[in-house]
């Protein structure tokens, strides 16, 4: 878990058994599979998730959990402006991609 998670569900019509509020983590935390991150990757790795991160006065940035070959994740990033444009145009999970020491290699 890289942040805290959060779901809402809007609807016109009201919940037909009333609101609920429960408290799932321990039963997400029995089912959840855990895996090892390495924290200095390098090699071909499979994109789990990804996103690219637009700040203020900043360059774009894209940060990307990968699966290793040897079932760990690493976490990566990249900088480069044409994998960038691509990742907003294109859908990257589940590619095969090459990491060089946690940095996504175009």
């Amino acid at each position: 878990m890289l942040t805290k998670q959060g779901f809402g569900l809007w609807s016109v019509a009201p919940a037909p058994h009333g609101f609920v509020n429960a408290d799932l983590s321990d039963a997400v935390a029995r089912d959840q599979r855990v895996l090892e991150v390495d924290e200095d990757f390098s090699g071909s790795a499979a994109v789990a998730g990804y996103t690219v991160l637009h700040g203020r006065a900043q360059a774009p940035r894209a940060l990307a959990l990968v699966d290793t070959t040897d079932a760990r994740r690493a976490l990566v990033e990249s900088d480069d402006a044409a994998l960038i444009g691509r990742l907003q145009e294109e859908e990257f999970v589940g590619r095969q991609v090459r990491i060089e020491h946690n940095r996504w290699l175009a």
